[in-house]
């Protein structure tokens, strides 16, 4: 028996957002049967209203990318696509499934603008800010959020992480391209009132760069966001005027040099007097697409295999292998002071040796420990 086992659209997955309004299809087989062969294939499709479900049969062998052959998506359109395949010999898989949805194709699909803090200074690093911004829904079938930044940011909806991704959107040419990632925030959004926040931080869009000491703001020395909520196609949220900022316990966050954190100022996401008006930066240069990149992720957590003091008397945790993530603080450190951690791969004559570290510094600073601390914007190669 030869059946369908996975379906991809373009190359995803799970094709939630895409910016695809003709998507080609690709399907693999499974079974035990030897030198089976398609001859022919049928795509249903089925509109989320159960409206007007469409069929085609296709006579072909192809399985890899192939064409769209109803008509082409619009913004926002959610679908469910099925396939059934033929055999030369006259059997047939049973049908298999996969769901689409469209994210915003269109320039005139976004209203949401660019917010941010006010300018710091250019060629230095960029203070993280965080953003907030309250508002009303009602419980529908279903709710969008589109979000990406000028640097990088972490998205939370009524006090839940939007997503497992870190360093959202990733590293882009951002002059001729921003990406933007679709979440389904359908369990998160409330009957009611309801409130929308993020960190904001420079990432690679105004992080140092390259060899030498390298340059900052690349692509310009204002950071930003650009979100925009959705339930059932209606605009419930977005970045404008109206959104607030304020400062949090990150000093510092930048992908070469590290973290500076200071655990004595608060984090609370309740906005206070301490909380002014964004500055507004109209629309981005490019409009967004989204992304066809898989989210970066944590996808394993190492235990150190060895603990080394130095003849300097450096702590060494070694984890016994390089590799490119963090380090997370469990539990509470020791109250008072400061803990630093120093990332680097090898040690000489028994020492800690930074020099191939060049100019990066490579070092999270946690001023004042009071709980577990983890990296919000940075990584570092070490061992």
């Amino acid at each position: 028996m030869t059946s369908i086992s996975r379906i991809t659209v373009e190359h995803y997955h799970s094709p939630l957002g895409i910016q695809h309004s003709e998507p080609r299809l690709s399907w693999r087989f499974a079974g035990s049967v030897k030198n089976w062969t398609q001859q022919a294939y049928s795509l249903r499709l089925t509109p989320s209203d159960a409206t007007k479900v469409q069929e085609v049969t296709v006579q072909s062998a192809e399985s890899v990318l192939v064409p769209w052959p109803f008509a082409p998506l619009a913004s926002r359109q959610s679908v469910r696509v099925e396939v059934q395949s033929y055999g030369t010999s006259g059997d047939s898989t049973g049908w298999q499934s996969i769901d689409i949805e469209t994210g915003l194709l269109q320039r005139d699909d976004w209203t949401a603008e660019v917010v941010s803090a006010p300018a710091q200074s250019p060629n230095e690093a960029k203070r993280p800010f965080r953003l907030i911004s309250r508002f009303t829904a009602r419980n529908g079938r279903r709710a969008r959020v589109y979000v990406t930044a000028q640097g990088v940011y972490e998205l939370y909806l009524n006090g839940h992480r939007v997503g497992d991704e870190v360093l959202a959107p990733g590293w882009t040419q951002y002059n001729h391209r921003l990406v933007y990632r679709t979440h389904d925030v359908t369990d998160l959004v409330r009957d009611g009132e309801n409130w929308i926040g993020a960190w904001a931080g420079e990432g690679w869009w105004a992080g140092r760069l390259g060899f030498g000491g390298g340059k900052r703001d690349i692509w310009g020395p204002d950071l930003g966001l650009l979100a925009q909520v959705e339930v059932d196609g209606e605009v419930v949220a977005r970045t404008d005027a109206s959104w607030k900022w304020t400062y949090g316990s990150l000093i510092e966050s930048s992908i070469y040099d590290g973290e500076f954190v200071d655990m004595e100022i608060s984090d609370d996401w309740t906005v206070d007097e301490s909380w002014a008006a964004v500055r507004t930066l109209g629309f981005t240069s490019v409009v967004p697409v989204a992304t066809q990149a898989p989210p970066v992720r944590e996808v394993l957590r190492i235990s150190p295999v060895d603990l080394i003091t130095t003849p300097k008397g450096y702590t060494v945790v070694d984890f016994g292998q390089n590799f490119a993530g963090y380090v997370e603080v469990l539990g509470q450190p020791p109250a008072g002071g400061q803990l630093e951690l120093i990332h680097f791969e090898v040690l000489e004559h028994n020492e800690v040796n930074l020099r191939p570290l060049r100019t990066a510094k490579c070092r999270d600073v946690i001023r004042n420990p009071q709980r577990g601390y983890k990296p919000k914007f940075t990584f570092h190669g070490f061992r």
